[in-house]
């Protein structure tokens, strides 16, 4: 059975890179204060996320806000690879929360074929390793260059949506209320 999992942790965020090849029998929902922003590299599993279930794909990235609950069931023994952050919102500026993390924070997004952003995990993955008088400086300037990718991939799909995410919208007033 493989189990590796490496990460780091700071005051505000934690990275982790998870490699598994283990059914779950059972998932446990869970949710929590920070956002989390999810990228699947490789495996079968299925996501449940606030009463909806969603089978990630390779390159998949999904976005959780706080206090969404959600869990993951490993559907088979197919080796599982998935990236992780953590974050809560203090890590980032006022102006910053408004400007980046406003749109993403009313309901899960799921972003499918985000292939290149991997190359903004490894970026943060490195931070792991550089000395502590700059690593949390390092942390931040990463997630940020994430969020502000989400960002500009969420937006350039918004435009695309038209009346459907108008009813996306309305779906997500509707789960939230």
């Amino acid at each position: 059975m493989l189990y590796q999992e490496e990460s780091f942790k700071t005051e505000l965020a934690m990275y982790t890179r998870t490699r598994s090849d283990a059914a779950d029998i059972e998932y446990k929902m869970h949710c929590h204060n920070s956002y989390e922003i999810y990228y699947m590299i490789e495996g079968n599993v299925t996501y449940f996320l606030e009463g909806t279930s969603y089978k990630p794909r390779p390159g998949s990235l999904i976005i959780i806000p706080p206090n969404c609950f959600h869990g993951l069931q490993i559907m088979d023994d197919s080796e599982y690879y998935r990236l992780r952050i953590h974050f809560v919102p203090e890590l980032l500026s006022q102006e910053e929360r408004e400007k980046i993390l406003e749109p993403l924070a009313s309901d899960w997004s799921c972003f499918e074929e985000q292939f290149a952003m991997e190359w903004y995990f490894k970026a943060l993955e490195d931070c792991g390793s550089y000395k502590k008088e700059i690593q949390d400086i390092a942390i931040r300037t990463q997630i940020l260059a994430i969020l502000i990718r989400i960002f500009a991939i969420y937006s350039a799909r918004d435009s695309q949506k038209g009346r459907g995410g108008q009813i996306q919208e309305i779906i997500g007033y509707i789960n939230q209320n």
